[in-house]
């Protein structure tokens, strides 16, 4: 669609002669005269700057400014090979040593029943995390060998759980007997 612009006389009733009139070419014999066009395309720029605005303060814009890596999260059960990162990462939430988890139920959890654990990692390269840090970035494996980026596997966040006979887990359905190594597959209380 072609547009020109003309300026109106100004003996036409309501034109003003500071302001010119769009005309929009509608086919190749019509011409159709309008002032819209200045106020689509300011509703359009509205629409855009909001837009705009919206992304830049929605949770994944600010989850993305306070992490630097990209945020895209794994999750895989834990192993034995985790338990130094569940450790990091237990004693880093919660600060009272009461509320923790022992070291003693990870390494029972992680050896007899790894499947109730998940954790959630993310791909971090420390090279880029220079001023970030996270207690379980040290205790992190890396995520290839040899990968020329270094970059690790980290873990952010994690469930350990545990099985229960009841409806309601109780303080003994989360303890671990602590013969657990000698009793080489035998049932337990717990």
């Amino acid at each position: 669609m072609a547009t020109t612009e003309r300026q109106p006389p100004s003996s036409v009733e309501g034109s003003s002669p500071s302001r010119p009139t769009m005309f929009h070419r509608l086919s190749d014999n019509a011409i159709d005269e309008t002032s819209d066009a200045d106020s689509d395309f300011v509703k359009l720029q509205k629409t855009i700057s909001k837009e705009r605005r919206e992304a830049r303060e929605s949770p994944q814009a600010r989850l993305q400014r306070a992490c630097p890596f990209t945020f895209h999260p794994n999750i895989r059960p834990l192993s034995k090979s985790d338990y130094e990162s569940c450790i990091a990462l237990e004693n880093a939430a919660f600060p009272d040593p009461a509320h923790r988890a022992t070291p003693e139920k990870f390494d029972y959890r992680l050896s007899t029943c790894p499947e109730l654990s998940l954790g959630v990692f993310c791909t971090v390269v420390p090279e880029k995390a220079k001023n970030w840090t996270i207690e379980t970035l040290d205790t992190a494996k890396p995520v290839e060998t040899d990968r020329p980026n270094g970059a690790k596997s980290v873990l952010v966040a994690h469930i350990v759980a545990t099985r229960c006979t009841g409806n309601t887990i109780t303080d003994k359905d989360m303890d671990y007997p602590k013969d657990w190594r000698s009793r080489h597959g035998r049932s337990a209380d717990v």
